[in-house]
């Protein structure tokens, strides 16, 4: 029992930890390039972004690679500091630190980047 209050308790302290680096360069950045990619010419969403009906194909690819995406830039920093994934996860069920890995959630994401950015012109450059 005391283990488990201690693990819980230690566990808790990691969250303004979680909290710093989801809303750091390093995750947001990497989101934001991902998603600006997506919706540039020949990106899975260079058309817009369809919510209802049928999708094309390519949209459930681009939810995978933002997966993998996820995974690996928070994988990288949970080694780094040390930080089990078994704690990383218990935190991020438990406060909703990471919901972005629903693919419904996913094309909200990727519809409101479309409409807040755009897709870049390259032929300005």
């Amino acid at each position: 029992f005391f283990s488990r209050v201690s693990m819980d308790e230690q566990t808790l302290q990691l969250l303004p930890t979680l909290e710093s680096f989801f809303s750091s360069p390093a995750l947001t950045d990497a989101v934001s390039d991902f998603m600006q990619a997506q919706i540039d010419e020949g990106g899975a969403f260079a058309d817009g972004v369809c919510l209802t009906g049928e999708q094309p194909h390519g949209y459930h690819g681009a939810y995978q690679a933002y997966c993998t995406l996820l995974e690996e830039v928070v994988g990288k920093y949970l080694n780094a500091e040390g930080i089990s994934e078994e704690q990383a996860a218990h935190l991020c069920a438990k406060f909703h630190l990471l919901a972005g890995t629903d693919y419904d959630e996913f094309l909200e994401l990727v519809s409101q980047f479309y409409h807040m950015h755009g897709p870049t012109n390259s032929d300005s450059d």
